[in-house]
């Protein structure tokens, strides 16, 4: 539905952590209600009105009631992809699909609202919905098998696409004061090497621009709670000039952001390279991007860990 024929449906893969074991298991001190949600062939509404039962019991305990929250996200996607069958759009279900949302946080929901978000050009919410995706991905109780590495990493790269686009700064997320989304360094164990970081610059020069200045700050912030690890950062310009001029200048804007860590007293080895133009930001889907959005992308500091 939103990442390609190697995902499950969102249905399907709902199902995968919906099963009756850990229901069965969880609901016997709600056996009533329990009874109640094995009924087959229930409608969506039938299914949330036994959530609000259940959530407003004492008797049930929170595993029935994540269970049975997983079956209404169940419900709702499976109609969603009903109607998506029949001809409708993703982008007249983003109500239905947030609204899953209150029941059960799944990976795929996430990464589908964030397409969603990407495709009306609202970059700032679809990077916030996809790194809300690596996040749900991350949560052992949210994803109890998670998707294969490539999918993580193209929900990664359309994360890093969307916030390098974004007029604002997006920052990465923090569970429990511990960055995540794309400050994460790996995810279910899935290594990310490097990410691309819209660390912006005012044209030709190594001076920050507003956005530059918040994704240094934040750049900061996340190496600093991971314990200032030695990293390099590599520099990068879109093609507008001559080869030898960007590379130098790919080069000073790369050392800027040494600079700057460095006088906030960030105490580990910082190795800069510069790549000028020769190495493109790679997204996704490029046909979808103009020649200016492509060259915006390029534009960009990569955290090399």
């Amino acid at each position: 539905m939103t990442l390609g024929k190697t995902a499950l449906s969102l249905a399907a893969a709902l199902l995968l952590f919906c099963g009756p074991t850990a229901t069965a298991q969880a609901a016997v001190t709600c056996t009533q209600l329990y009874e109640e949600t094995k009924a087959a062939n229930q409608s969506v509404e039938a299914l949330k009105a036994l959530f609000a039962k259940a959530a407003a019991r004492h008797d049930c305990d929170a595993e029935f009631k994540r269970a049975l929250g997983r079956k209404v996200s169940v419900a709702i996607t499976a109609d969603v992809e009903a109607s998506l069958k029949r001809g409708s759009t993703l982008a007249e279900h983003e109500i239905d699909l947030i609204d899953s949302l209150h029941y059960f946080r799944h990976w795929q929901v996430l990464a589908t609202l964030g397409d969603i978000a990407d495709e009306r050009r609202d970059r700032e919410n679809a990077t916030k919905r996809y790194q809300e995706a690596l996040d749900a991905i991350q949560d052992k109780s949210l994803t109890n098998a998670p998707p294969a590495e490539d999918i993580i990493k193209r929900i990664v790269n359309k994360a890093e696409t969307s916030r390098l686009l974004s007029a604002n700064y997006v920052a990465v997320p923090r569970t429990r004061g511990n960055p995540t989304g794309l400050g994460a360094p790996s995810i279910r164990g899935v290594v990310i090497k490097k990410v691309a970081v819209p660390i912006t610059f005012e044209f030709g020069s190594a001076e920050f621009t507003e956005k530059g200045a918040a994704a240094a700050q934040d750049l900061l912030a996340i190496l600093k709670s991971q314990g200032a690890p030695s990293i390099t950062l590599a520099g990068h310009t879109d093609p507008v000039g001559s080869e030898d001029s960007n590379h130098a200048l790919s080069i000073r804007r790369a050392e800027r952001v040494r600079e700057f860590l460095a006088a906030a007293e960030y105490g580990s080895e910082i190795k800069i390279i510069g790549h000028g133009e020769s190495q493109p930001f790679e997204p996704t889907n490029p046909e979808k991007y103009s020649l200016e959005e492509l060259h915006q992308m390029s534009r960009r500091v990569e955290l090399l860990r």
